[in-house]
């Protein structure tokens, strides 16, 4: 199930039906969206930064490949930091 750009799953077993156990899941899904949400560090197309290289005539853009994201407690306000290396 996705909502709010975040995706859950939930496995739920030892239930005696099909109708209690999609409940169970239905509230652990429920519990996840209300209390967690998606922090976006670094996003898909965004530039972290350029470079002059002698085969470029201008420069070249350090492009962000994929979301990078963490799953955080709604009340949290975290800050978050990232490094990068290349050749």
């Amino acid at each position: 199930m996705k909502k709010n750009d975040m995706g859950l799953i939930s496995i739920v077993f030892g239930y005696e039906n099909s109708a209690i156990r999609n409940q169970e899941s239905l509230e652990l899904l429920n519990y996840g969206y209300n209390n967690y949400k998606v922090d976006y560090i670094l996003r898909k197309g965004q530039i972290i930064n350029s470079m002059s290289h002698i085969l470029y005539k201008n420069h070249l853009d350090i492009v962000v490949k994929d979301d990078l994201t963490v799953i955080s407690k709604k009340n949290d306000n975290n800050q978050y930091n990232y490094s990068y290396t290349y050749d």
